[in-house]
């Protein structure tokens, strides 16, 4: 599996691309843009997989909401 666009990403996490562009832009999924700035987002299958474990481990943990949040 090579390097996946925003449509694949949305049909994977069964989201529409639009989520897909706010875990973009809120930092939650890493992509690279081909082509320089203003080329189309790529996003790796092992930041996929990546953000899949973050958000299993995020639904394990019941006190999840009640403590804030870290950027990095």
């Amino acid at each position: 599996m090579g390097e996946l666009t925003t449509k694949d990403v949305a049909a994977e996490l069964r989201a529409s691309t639009e989520t897909v562009r706010n875990l973009i832009a809120s930092g939650d999924l890493r992509v690279y843009r081909l082509r320089g700035e203003r080329g189309p987002w790529r996003i790796t299958p092992q930041v996929l997989e990546a953000y899949r474990e973050h958000q299993a481990r995020r639904a394990a943990d019941p006190w999840v909401r009640t403590r804030p949040r870290r950027r990095t």
